[in-house]
């Protein structure tokens, strides 16, 4: 099995409602593990970031892996984690407004 070190998604602007921003490819069949994600608020007023592990049209509180993380102006945050996603499973997310970009790095298993 191949592990390939890579930029999983971005960067990119998020969108102000729920939408898919990594999947797991499932051809070949693909799990992941996301290292890094990186939000940036280019705006100039704070802003805030949702994340969720689940297609964007599934996102529930259950599913929630960051809620409304608060962004000053000009701010960028970076969160470490190990988070594992099997083959299809989904980053989707969500900001309060579309200054708020997102990056997320991390490896492919196939």
């Amino acid at each position: 099995m191949a592990f390939t070190q890579k930029r999983l998604a971005g960067p990119v602007a998020m969108a102000t409602s729920a939408v898919n921003i990594y999947t797991a490819p499932t051809s070949p069949a693909t799990s992941a593990i996301v290292k890094q994600i990186m939000l940036c608020n280019t705006d100039s007023a704070t802003q805030t970031a949702t994340l969720y592990v689940a297609d964007y049209q599934a996102a529930a509180a259950a599913k929630t892996i960051f809620k409304a993380i608060s962004l000053d102006p000009s701010e960028t945050t970076i969160l470490n984690l190990s988070l594992v996603l099997a083959t299809g499973e989904k980053i989707s997310g969500l900001a309060s407004n579309v200054g708020v970009t997102i990056t997320i790095s991390g490896i492919e298993e196939a």
